[in-house]
């Protein structure tokens, strides 16, 4: 039975040797926790800051693109204006032009009818070898005025 005893004292040692090897290995396992915790609180405060300051940026985002989106829409409105502007300027420079191109066609009929009365007079003094010009009264209007410009 001595025997009996001492197997199992030694298992019990064995155990106890083992137990304390575990306990020393968790103590320092422990003792590197405790050490990194102050890391990580610091890495936490950090941490902490950097969410805060990101927050205060994303603030001053949002500001900046209400802000933008505020001038942007008052551009669009300004250019919306301009162009109804511009497009009645355009009808209207249309229309100008429309009567000036209908009146550069009537002078150009008048000067080619005046062009050929000229002629025609003065075919006419050819034919009667006579020097004497039409008098005024005889001219039509648009010679008269032409030679009133020459």
């Amino acid at each position: 039975m001595i025997t009996f005893n001492i197997i199992l004292d030694f298992i019990v040692i064995g155990f106890l040797i083992a137990t304390i090897a575990y306990a020393i290995s968790l103590n320092k396992k422990l003792s590197s926790l405790y050490q990194s915790r102050g890391e990580l609180q610091t890495f936490l405060e950090n941490f902490t800051r950097s969410l805060s300051k990101a927050e205060a940026s994303m603030d001053g985002l949002k500001i900046a693109g209400e802000r933008t989106f505020s001038q942007l829409q008052d551009k669009l409105t300004q250019g919306g204006t301009l162009a109804s502007d511009l497009s009645f300027l355009v009808e209207r420079g249309e229309a100008a032009t429309q009567k000036l191109e209908a009146l550069v066609t009537q002078a150009k009929a008048m000067q080619t009818e005046a062009a050929a009365a000229s002629n025609a007079a003065k075919k006419a003094k050819k034919g009667k070898n006579a020097p004497e010009e039409p008098s005024a009264d005889e001219e039509p209007e648009l010679v008269r005025n032409l030679r009133n410009v020459r």
